[in-house]
């Protein structure tokens, strides 16, 4: 039985992603040129009530880290419950009041949330699921999800699947995951499945459109949102739209969003109820806003010609420079990279923990209280440790000599300078080391000055590129259809070290990161 409802599901699923070409074409061959924004404010909180949320991580009361509101999720009650992990807690709020507080600190820092037949799903950034019941809050589900889902060569360009975000399926009382490559896993059954995304046209003009599912209504209509992407020189404008259509693919309207940029970009920002009111989230630089999105009918749409519907996918471009370029360059800087991701090393607090009041190690390895072997090296403010490199004025080698040697793991960076006596790497020390730089050179250095980079656009970008703003950089990996897929270390989640990390259209935009190339690969 189990197995014949798990056929059933996934049949459906690729029903409404596949084989319905012509039919939403019919339905959406003209677009709307333009239309008025009439979207509801529900909810307004003013950032200067510390009380209820709090834009940072504190010590002793003391601000350490930028964190904001990571997602949200609205039920049919329009409940908002808003995942704010500065504070431990997600907020409940109705009718612009907080009414219960659900304590998250035992959990990493979520990536998602999701409301879905009386459970609360929490999506762990570590890769972990747990269910937690609306009604007595003490019954709990639990899954793991994999870290990858495919790790594959092709064209002289890897392919890997990282976990993004949920797919809210009320029609089938679930929740299942998107993957950066289109891949679906579902939980409750433990398998996956692939979403041909490709095939589905959107009534969007251009030609760099994306597309990701977010949910299935309780009467089986799908809800995607598109992201049209277009270069603005070294940084890009985007416009989204979540359309949503009927279980045999008729379009049946759109929810136009709401452009203004984040000061703080949440992982998730869009979120559809189970009736299919799709809601958004702003994380505004004074209050946290949610709107209920304005949905026009395909019927009150204004028409215009057939030409302002997406373009057939073409992915020429970027293949076609890839397979030209000398890539020999590129893999060996993404071998060096993947090496510092995979490095092995063991982790024992009683001789790689700080008690200096200035040092914050990074979070996944504060609760560990015994010796435990590590992997990646540790995010480190102002570090420049390595495989063959070594932070300023150290008497250590390397990141492993420098650990056997009792350095402290890791540091956050509350001070305006690096700590001597602190092991890892930060964003642009990492970049310097793979670079195969003599010393670690400041993101500013990668931005403003000619000496490192050339400026290009996004769509410019190549494999193991880089995107830059004054603060922070990483390696560029490959696009996709929540965004692009980088490869750096950073304090975002619970695991701050070299990894593989996913940002998307919406957060590249809000935060105005710059395309960039190393004067080293050009070809």
């Amino acid at each position: 039985m189990k197995n014949r409802l798990l056929k059933i599901i996934l049949f459906s699923l690729m029903l409404l992603l596949s084989g319905t070409n012509s039919t939403i074409l019919n339905a959406q061959e003209n677009e709307a040129e333009s239309l008025e924004n009439s979207s509801l404010e529900i909810l307004e909180i003013l950032r200067e009530d510390k009380n209820i949320l709090d834009y940072f991580l504190r010590r002793d009361d003391k601000a350490v880290l930028s964190s904001g509101i990571e997602t949200f999720a609205v039920d049919d009650e329009e409940r908002i419950y808003l995942s704010n992990y500065a504070t431990g807690k997600i907020l409940v709020f109705h009718k612009n009041e907080l009414i219960e507080e659900i304590n998250i600190s035992a959990f990493s820092q979520p990536r998602d949330i999701a409301v879905n037949a009386g459970f609360l799903y929490i999506f762990e950034d570590t890769g972990k699921i747990s269910g937690i019941s609306l009604a007595d809050k003490e019954t709990v589900k639990e899954f793991t999800v994999p870290a990858i889902m495919a790790n594959t060569a092709k064209q002289n360009v890897l392919e890997i699947g990282l976990p993004v975000c949920f797919i809210k399926d009320y029609f089938h009382s679930q929740i299942s995951v998107f993957y950066s490559n289109d891949h679906v896993y579902f939980p409750f059954h433990d398998t996956k499945g692939g979403l041909p995304l490709d095939e589905y046209r959107l009534p969007v003009a251009g030609d760099r459109v994306y597309k990701r599912l977010l949910s299935l209504d309780k009467y089986k209509n799908i809800y995607i949102l598109g992201t049209e992407i277009e270069d603005k020189e070294d940084r890009i404008e985007i416009r989204e739209i979540v359309c949503k259509y009927s279980y045999t693919g008729e379009l049946l309207g759109i929810f136009e969003t709401i452009n203004d940029k984040n000061y703080i970009t949440p992982y998730n920002y869009i979120s559809v109820s189970e009736s299919g009111n799709t809601y958004q989230l702003l994380i505004l630089e004074e209050s946290v806003k949610v709107y209920r999105l304005d949905f026009t009918e395909v019927n009150e749409l204004v028409l215009s010609s057939e030409e302002n519907t997406e373009d057939e996918a073409d992915d020429t471009g970027k293949n076609a420079r890839g397979a030209a370029e000398d890539y020999t360059k590129r893999i060996a800087l993404y071998n060096k990279a993947v090496e510092l991701i995979n490095l092995r090393w063991i982790y024992n607090p009683r001789k790689n923990a700080s008690r200096l009041s200035d040092v914050f190690m990074p979070y996944y390895l504060q609760g560990i209280d015994e010796e435990r072997e590590m992997e990646g090296i540790p995010y480190c403010w102002g570090g420049f440790d390595s495989l063959h490199k070594k932070s300023t004025n150290q008497k250590w080698d390397n990141f492993l000599d420098a650990i056997d040697k009792g350095a402290a793991a890791g540091n956050l960076g509350i001070t305006p300078n690096y700590i001597p006596g602190t092991a890892g790497l930060d964003c642009s020390g990492f970049i310097s080391a793979v670079l195969g730089l003599e010393k670690r050179e400041p993101s500013w250095n990668f931005l403003y000055s000619r000496q490192f980079t050339d400026k290009i656009t996004y769509n410019e970008l190549l494999f193991m590129d880089l995107l830059v703003k004054n603060g922070h950089m990483f390696f560029y990996f490959d696009d996709n259809n929540y965004g692009i897929t980088s490869i750096e270390t950073n304090t975002m989640g619970s695991e701050w070290k070299v990894k593989f990390f996913n940002w998307s259209w919406r957060a590249l935009r809000d935060m105005e990161y710059c395309a960039r190339r190393y004067k080293g690969l050009d070809d």
